[in-house]
């Protein structure tokens, strides 16, 4: 008969548990002793040390900031008040690295006051075109755009490779070559507010000039085109196939021929009944697939697509930058601020050198 003895444990053992336990519960007081510590010192040099100086000085903190505001709210009322527009634009055939590089071209004639060949390009005196303060182009990145490109992308790409480049790693690709994004938002900064409109102009033509984008975009129409002329080829057989049968089914019912006979069309024996050519699902297919040919053949036309459009008027860009009533007190108090910390600073070092002097040995 086997007995069955309880475990046994060596005093060894049960001092190792009681250290390891004794360990853990000193690891955790000291941690939570400088997280204590750490937030003491920054509840002491970011609340107490600005309460601090601005309640020793007041009447001269509160003044200063009165002050400012008073000179922003007057450099506020005699500013130039600038303009600004935005338009969504879609490059087809990888034009969108050129469109990032004709809006750094603008940015830098703007930089060197070239108000004059920057009218040339955009097509209007230079009068008008000094009226520009900047461009900038950035992708219009949302979950809806970026979801159906990622669905027209899975059909381009073999499903091996579709296993790899996953939703959010595709997702990801786009902050490293913004310019492969499917849309893009341009903003446009001005000191006038009606210099917009001749923009839209520009921007739907301007890429149709390069001939490396003319030949991509002749190359997919007429490879579109031929598909379209294929898939009406093959919903008219469809269609021819459609007749025949519905004649031949209604020649049947003349002669009484039995459901279970073959279907004699041409030169083709067909088995009744048709259902299992499917033709209803096939011309439906083709319909939809049709269908999807022509709205991209209209949207392939532009090389560069205008979403929207540059309006009449602009409407006015005052950004906090530029709010002087509210950024000058802003930088005030930051500048009072570090007035106060470096002389909490020099004070520190003081403290610090009248101590070692102190405990310093008498030579």
């Amino acid at each position: 008969m086997t007995t069955n003895h309880p475990p046994h444990y060596s005093p060894n053992e049960e001092v190792d548990i009681i250290g390891f336990f004794r360990a853990l519960g000193n690891f955790f007081k000291k941690s939570s002793e400088a997280v204590v510590r750490l937030l003491k010192a920054l509840f002491y040099f970011f609340v107490f040390i600005p309460y601090l100086y601005i309640k020793r000085h007041s009447k001269a903190v509160f003044s200063l900031l009165i002050a400012t505001f008073i000179i922003g709210i007057i450099l506020d009322n005699i500013k130039i008040t600038n303009y600004k527009a935005e338009i969504l634009v879609s490059p087809n055939y990888d034009s969108g690295k050129e469109l990032y590089t004709t809006i750094e071209y603008f940015n830098s004639l703007i930089g060197e006051g070239e108000f004059g060949k920057l009218g040339r390009v955009l097509g209007m005196d230079s009068t008008r075109a000094s009226a520009f303060i900047s461009f900038e182009v950035e992708p219009n990145m949302n979950e809806r755009i970026t979801v159906r490109s990622y669905s027209e992308f899975s059909k381009l790409i073999d499903t091996t490779y579709m296993d790899i480049m996953e939703y959010d790693k595709y997702k990801e690709s786009f902050h490293e070559q913004k310019f492969d994004y499917p849309q893009h938002r341009i903003t446009v900064i001005a000191s006038k507010p009606d210099v917009f409109a001749p923009l839209n102009v520009f921007f739907e033509k301007f890429l149709e000039r390069k001939k490396i984008f003319q030949d991509r975009r002749n190359s997919h129409l007429a490879i579109t085109k031929q598909n379209i002329r294929i898939v009406e080829n093959a919903l008219a057989q469809i269609d021819s196939l459609r007749k025949s049968i519905d004649r031949a089914i209604a020649n049947m019912g003349k002669t009484g021929s039995s459901s279970g006979q073959n279907i004699i069309v041409g030169t083709s024996n067909i088995q009744f009944p048709e259902q299992q050519y499917d033709l209803f699902d096939k011309k439906k297919e083709l319909i939809d697939f049709l269908n999807r040919l022509k709205v991209d053949l209209v949207e392939s036309e532009h090389i560069l697509i205008l979403n929207s459009l540059f309006p009449e008027r602009g409407k006015e860009y005052s950004p906090l930058l530029r709010t002087y009533k509210f950024f000058l007190p802003l930088v005030a108090l930051l500048f009072l601020l570090g007035v106060f910390y470096f002389i909490e600073f020099i004070r520190f070092l003081d403290a610090i050198y009248r101590q070692r002097v102190h405990n310093e040995p008498k030579r």
